[in-house]
């Protein structure tokens, strides 16, 4: 199933969300070049609480309650809705947000997201993975082995192209064990609507993901009746792994 891309002009407000434990300056040099090719388009990054600029602040355990705060603290939709982008976990954070309050979101982009009522826990956090996940949270590593079994686990660049985020990555303050388990929690309660929240809906996934299933993807998109664009080789950090295919698909540069 493929569709046209979300956007079709210049001059809107975009909002991007991060995933588990990952904060804006894990979108890399994403948003510059969004920026860079929408000089008209406003674009916030914003950190759910526990993470990044909010690394100080106790994480929450519904998805809900992130969608509360984040409205809290970012006014962009009072004048007018909002392009909702946002991968994994941010994906079920945006979903929820367009779902309680439509009116606020012009569109939603999806990125490598699951949903509990849509497919199993294996595929939601594939086993592979968990190795990686357990080193992360009891933090016996060093930042940068850390970093790089992350990056390892979501990105499909070469070993030598991930290095430049490896160190950039492992310099940034890590969320505390609570805050891990917290968003997991939250994330692991969540169910997704019946139907999509609302009109405009993209649905990407990469074939690569090696942290959660790809059809986890195509669950949402089926039962949406939403466009699914399928990276061929991506892994599950599909902004990091190709940002300028995930770009053609927001719309018009």
């Amino acid at each position: 199933m493929t569709g046209d891309p979300v956007s079709e002009t210049d001059g809107e407000r975009w909002i991007f969300l991060r995933g588990l434990t990952r904060e804006s300056r894990h979108w890399g040099d994403f948003v510059e070049r969004f920026r860079a090719g929408r000089p008209r388009a406003v674009a916030e990054c914003l950190d759910a609480a526990g993470n990044g600029t909010e690394r100080h602040r106790k994480s929450f355990g519904t998805i809900h309650e992130y969608v509360l705060d984040l409205r809290r603290r970012c006014q962009a939709f009072a004048d007018g809705p909002v392009h909702l982008c946002a991968i994994s976990l941010g994906g079920m954070i945006a979903t929820a947000w367009a779902s309680a309050f439509p009116g606020e979101v012009a569109s939603l982009t999806i990125i490598n997201t699951s949903a509990a009522n849509y497919s199993p826990l294996h595929h939601r956090l594939q086993p592979r993975s968990y190795p990686v996940l357990v080193r992360g949270l009891v933090r016996r590593e060093a930042a940068v082995e850390r970093e790089r079994a992350v990056l390892g686990l979501v990105s499909n660049r070469d070993s030598a192209s991930l290095e430049r985020w490896v160190a950039e990555f492992a310099a940034l303050p890590t969320p505390t064990p609570a805050s891990f388990a917290r968003q997991v929690w939250a994330a692991s309660r969540y169910r997704f609507p019946a139907r999509a929240p609302v009109k405009r809906v993209l649905v990407l996934r990469g074939l690569g993901d090696r942290l959660v299933n790809p059809r986890c993807s195509e669950a949402i998109a089926r039962a949406w009746d939403a466009p699914l664009e399928s990276h061929p080789t991506a892994g599950h950090d599909l902004p990091l792994d190709d940002p300028e295919w995930v770009l053609a698909r927001l719309g018009p540069r």
